[in-house]
């Protein structure tokens, strides 16, 4: 029986509500399909019977377990890898030279089950992560199922095929009786894991110098777009940089950032930060090419980046269009 369209609307609120998602009428089925899944979990005929207990309140549990159906938790290892390449091997040693005795603080918003701060961690620890040099990592997802299997950091070989490079297996994981692999305290410690709806919550730290904000804003509307961009903008300490999905920009919703390219990866930096960024003084460091007969990414190789004296990496500004 189809879902009732009353309820359809106000899962639609109640998802917004709860995680910022648009939920159009033409995704009802979808939705539909998965209420009818939460609803066999726990119990309940239907989904309509379900969207009736979910109006009464004080479910808190099958708001959890609602949630968490209806958001996407797409992610794989080393999603985009020129990404890690230019944050481990360009980014971190400049930083590490510039302020070698303060928390370089990065925050994974929107991390699902883990897969991008720990790869992030493993890149750092690739390329020259000093041994008594302090980081602070915070990755938050509106999901408290993902939050809980990230902490645990447990993956099957199936989840573990998809982007990881095989010698990263061997070294940052220890296989479990059940065949699933667990990723190694020395990566885990790293990273604190917590619940937030970053449309609604407070951010978890600031000031930032790093903030992985990719794949998020597709799901948010226009004006909430617009308004956790000017959040982000807040956040971001000076020469910081914001990394959004590949079809996500800042331009034209939020004119505080510029797209800057540092290696083979776009990021936005602060609009204020542009002209240090371009500053004709800054050393050139960029992220060796890898030879075509590479097999495995430039990132897994052990710490290439030059060094300089301290100077920030070389970006360059991207060309954008007007509409």
């Amino acid at each position: 029986m189809p879902l009732h369209p009353e309820h359809g609307e106000f899962i639609a609120t109640f998802m917004y509500k709860h995680s910022g998602l648009i939920l159009g009428r033409k995704k009802y089925s979808i939705i539909e399909n998965r209420l009818e899944q939460v609803a066999k979990q726990v119990g309940m005929p239907g989904a309509d019977c379900l969207c009736e207990t979910l109006r009464r309140g004080g479910n808190p549990q099958l708001e959890s377990l609602v949630v968490d159906a209806l958001t996407v938790h797409e992610t794989f290892w080393f999603r985009d890898r020129a990404l890690f390449d230019a944050l481990s091997r360009v980014y971190l040693p400049w930083w590490q030279k510039r302020h070698p005795h303060r928390y370089l603080k990065i925050w994974s918003a929107g991390c699902s089950t883990g897969q991008e701060p720990y790869s992030l961690v493993m890149a750092f620890l690739e390329n020259g992560w000093s041994p008594g040099w302090k980081g602070c990592w915070v990755a938050t997802d509106v999901s408290r199922n993902v939050i809980q299997k990230a902490r645990k950091g447990i993956y099957s070989a199936l989840e573990l095929s998809r982007g990881l490079p095989a010698f990263m297996r061997t070294k940052y994981f220890q296989p479990l009786e059940n065949g699933a692999w667990q990723i190694k305290k020395a990566v885990r410690k790293h990273v604190r894991f917590q619940r937030q709806n970053v449309l609604t919550d407070a951010p978890p730290i600031r000031p930032l110098n790093i903030i992985l904000c990719r794949n998020v804003l597709i799901y948010f509307s226009r004006s909430d777009k617009a308004r956790l961009l000017e959040q982000l903008h807040r956040l971001l300490a000076p020469m910081g940089l914001l990394a959004l999905g590949a079809t996500e920009t800042t331009v034209g919703i939020c004119g505080h950032f510029q797209p800057i390219r540092i290696g083979g990866a776009v990021f936005y930096a602060r609009t204020e930060d542009v002209p240090s960024w371009q500053a004709s003084e800054i050393a050139a460091l960029r992220v060796q090419q890898r030879p075509n007969h590479e097999p495995e990414p430039a990132l897994c190789r052990g710490s290439g980046a030059t060094q300089s004296s301290g100077e920030p990496p070389a970006v360059h500004q991207r060309q954008t269009r007007g509409r």
